[in-house]
């Protein structure tokens, strides 16, 4: 709100947006004959400075025109179109490391009883300490992602460069993160764009998955996870 007000305070004044107008902004009647008139610079003005405030339309619009700016200078550097689509999520609830942090936090604030809880595996209590203590829990999902993305999405995936965005969203944890990486070995992308169906476009991704990042589909599954 504090962004908002000031932002639209200095929309309001300054020379180059409505103080132009000499305090005296344009009306509905007036933006609506700028527009039939084909005259957009009003409504581009207002986009530019909506970019800024977090949310908005005008805000994602400037973080797609960013990472299509960001895929557009990697083909050109050679490094090819984005190969990998990963999600991270949180899973807040299922960490033995976060629930043995939750633990800590919880004896150090004087609820011993709750720390016991955890201490039992007690999943309502998990989810309730996962709650209160969502600073910590984002401060540890973040650091563990960079673990993994330095570690297992470099060596093992052979992703070289990646774009991510962290997001919050209700019945999905606390926090995850969405990511588009480019891998080293791009050639099976030549395979698949020559790939006629969807059959065809399938075998190939499986093939790729098998042979270069050993990912199978044959494995035991344990009932209890």
């Amino acid at each position: 709100r504090h962004t908002n007000n000031s932002q639209g305070n200095f929309f309001y004044k300054d020379k180059n947006f409505l103080g132009a107008y000499g305090g005296n902004p344009p009306t509905v009647e007036d933006l609506q004959q700028q527009l039939r008139e084909g005259n957009m610079s009003y409504i581009n003005k207002l986009r530019y400075l909506a970019k800024g405030i977090r949310g908005s339309d005008s805000f994602w619009r400037g973080k797609t025109e960013e990472l299509e700016a960001w895929i557009d200078f990697h083909i050109s550097r050679g490094n090819g179109p984005p190969t990998h689509f990963v999600t991270l999520s949180c899973a807040e609830n299922w960490w033995p490391d976060l629930r043995r942090l939750l633990i800590q936090l919880e004896i150090e604030g004087g609820n011993v009883s709750q720390a016991r809880l955890l201490e039992e595996n007690d999943f309502a209590a998990m989810c309730k300490s996962a709650k209160k203590h969502n600073l910590y829990v984002n401060d540890f999902f973040m650091k563990r992602s960079k673990v993994f993305l330095d570690t297992v999405v470099k060596n093992a995936m052979g992703i070289e460069h990646y774009w991510a965005r962290v997001e919050f969203a209700p019945g999905r944890g606390q926090i995850h993160l969405h990511l588009l990486g480019i891998g080293k070995d791009k050639s099976y992308l030549y395979d698949f764009y020559r790939a006629k169906t969807e059959e065809k476009k399938a075998k190939v991704m499986e093939k790729y998955a098998t042979n270069i990042m050993n990912m199978t589909a044959d494995v035991d599954v344990d009932e209890n996870h």
